[in-house]
This record gives structure tokens, C-alpha cells and sequence, in this order.
């Protein structure tokens, strides 16, 4: 298949959807009216969509034909997580990604954020006070900082985030293990979040931007 004839059809329906003639969950026209539309061949149409189907674009229901996905979190994942591998997972570029967005998001969150949401994280803040494991307090610690970022109502951030998040994982459990295993470490981790959360509650955008950057320099130095 010519990467010209993909991109024709790729064109059309970023078209369709942009004019919002297709919607996410829509059907999208049968092999046949596209091939006729574009002026492609069935088969060209057909393995175009095949590979829209495999980089999460598209799905297909058997009997029925194919739709626009109407959820594109495990694609958006899947895609970013390919990228990392492919450019030599370069954790501390990574790194500094999820610094720029989280920084972002927390400027984001002081406008946006429900009393419930800050409620929540207020409950972290108290479980990580008494965690019982250093696997607690890694879980715990993730659910912070996805919290605040959830906060910030930003679908981009928060889709970029919960992508790199998922990426990152795999490669900073020994990170955390070597914040959590000296007691100096694990308190100023503790101080930060302490300090990161007060700075929501008071709405203190240069105290709260400040100890996100702290924390991930802690992170950073932690590298091996």
C-alpha cells in the first residue's frame, strides 16, 4: 500500500470529523463507497483500514463494517509507549515531560479543582502519613500527583499524563525503592507532598510549581 493512497483516506475522514459529519462510535462508509469517493481501489481501502484498525483509529465489528473508536486512551497509550522504546527510553527526557505537564496542571488544578477533589487528595496526604510498605507508598504517591492532574480538567493533560504515567512505571520502581529506603528521603518526599497539597488549599501557584520541581529533582538524583 502507498503511504500517498493512506493518506488520502486518513485526509478524508480527519476531513469528516473536523466538518462534524463523524463523530466518535460513527460508522464509517463501506469499502466501496470510499473506494468509489477517493477513487482508490477496494483493496487499497481495505488494507488502509486495517492499519487504521491496528494503530487505534478505527475498529471493526464483524458483519457490520468500521467505526471511529470512541475512546482512544488504549491507542493514545499504546503509541506513546512505542515512541518511548523507539527513541532509546531516555527516562530523564521522560522525566522532565512529566515535570513541564504536572506543573502545568497544578496552575490548572488552583482554578479548577472541586471541593471533593481537593477533599481526596487531602486523604492521600493522610494515608501516606501511616503507609505500612514502601509498595503503599509508591501507589499512594502515584495517586497524588494523577489526582492533581485530574484536577486541572485538562483532557490533554490528562491523557498525556496518565500515557507517559503508565510508560514510566516500569522503569522508576527501582527510583522509588532508593527514595523510600533512606529515612532522610523519605520524609522530605513526604514533606513535599505535604507542602504541594497545602499550596492547592491556599492557592499558592509559585510555593506549589516551586516543590513539584524540588520533587522531581529528588527523582532525578535517584537515577541509576
Amino acid at each position: 500500500m502507498k503511504n500517498k493512497n493512506y493518506n488520502i483516506i486518513l485526509e478524508y475522514i480527519k476531513d469528516k470529523i473536523e466538518k462534524n459529519t463523524l463523530k466518535p462510535g460513527g460508522k464509517i462508509e463501506t469499502e466501496r463507497d470510499l473506494a468509489e469517493k477517493l477513487n482508490l481501489s477496494r483493496a487499497t481501502v481495505r488494507e488502509t483500514l486495517k492499519v487504521l484498525t491496528a494503530m487505534g483509529i478505527t475498529t471493526c465489528i464483524q458483519g457490520s463494517g468500521y467505526y471511529l473508536k470512541d475512546d482512544f486512551t488504549d491507542s493514545f497509550f499504546e503509541n506513546f509507549n512505542l515512541f518511548f522504546l523507539l527513541t532509546g527510553k531516555k527516562v530523564i527526557e521522560l522525566i522532565d515531560f512529566r515535570e513541564g505537564v504536572e506543573v502545568k496542571a497544578f496552575e490548572l488544578a488552583l482554578k479548577n479543582i472541586t471541593r471533593e477533589e481537593l477533599e481526596d487528595i487531602g486523604r492521600i496526604i493522610e494515608k501516606l502519613k501511616n503507609v505500612a510498605s514502601e509498595e503503599e507508598s509508591s501507589i499512594l504517591d502515584a495517586e497524588f500527583h494523577r489526582a492533581i492532574v485530574e484536577a486541572s480538567h485538562n483532557i490533554f493533560f490528562i491523557s498525556l499524563y496518565n500515557s507517559s504515567r503508565s510508560t514510566l512505571e516500569s522503569f522508576i520502581k527501582n527510583i522509588r525503592k532508593s527514595i523510600l529506603s533512606t529515612s532522610k528521603d523519605k520524609d522530605i518526599l513526604l514533606k513535599q507532598h505535604r507542602v504541594i497539597y497545602q499550596a492547592l488549599v491556599e492557592k499558592n501557584l509559585e510555593q506549589g510549581s516551586q516543590m513539584i520541581k524540588e520533587h522531581f529533582l529528588l527523582m532525578k538524583k535517584n537515577i541509576f
